[in-house]
């Protein structure tokens, strides 16, 4: 925001559950104690559908938008907004959400150069959340969502030692299939991939 002289500024991860883009971060409303509350999760924000208003259209496209004197467009609803950026978060062909900036303090519209400042920021922002995907990867099951021997292992050690330090139980849960080779040979593995 500070790049770009942008009085608010908001960015939006697509969340496969819902299917939609999320508000993971705002700053600049009137009172930045709405600010706290919506980024603490404490306001809920209603998500927006790909293809949906500015932010939508920007995941869906893969492609930056920035509009002038946007009180005319019918997508914006709020009168207070007079310029827009919205640039996607990209990387490796994959978009991981929106990062949208409104208004130059000075009221006058957003240039090229904003644009290309805030692309450039996108870019890094985006690859930051790569890497943050691809280590969630490399520790957790593809299937069960659960972390792998890679990540427990490690994780295990500390906490043996972290129990002996302080001097308390500490407590481990195993849990066994019994037969699971005949689900597979059974019903497939479809089925095995189901039961797990």
């Amino acid at each position: 925001m500070d790049m770009v002289d942008a009085a608010k500024g908001h960015i939006m991860t697509y969340d496969n559950d819902s299917k939609e883009l999320k508000l993971q971060i705002v700053h600049g409303m009137a009172n930045s104690e709405i600010d706290r509350l919506i980024n603490d999760g404490k306001i809920p924000m209603e998500g927006i559908k790909p293809g949906q208003g500015v932010q939508g259209k920007v995941f869906d496209s893969g492609q930056p938008i920035k509009l002038d004197e946007v009180t005319t467009h019918d997508e914006i609803i709020d009168d207070d907004i007079h310029s827009i950026i919205c640039v996607p978060l990209r990387m490796n062909e994959y978009t991981y959400g929106v990062l949208y900036v409104t208004n130059k303090s000075s009221r006058v519209p957003f240039t090229d150069t904003d644009l290309n400042l805030i692309s450039i920021l996108s870019s890094s922002v985006a690859a930051v959340m790569d890497q943050e995907k691809l280590f969630k990867e490399s520790i957790t099951d593809h299937l069960t969502g659960l972390f792998t021997r890679r990540y427990f292992e490690p994780k295990l050690e500390k906490e043996v030692l972290r129990a002996v330090r302080y001097h308390r139980p500490i407590s481990i849960i195993a849990i066994d299939a019994d037969h699971f080779k005949k689900v597979n040979d059974q019903y497939g593995h479809a089925a095995g991939d189901a039961v797990l």
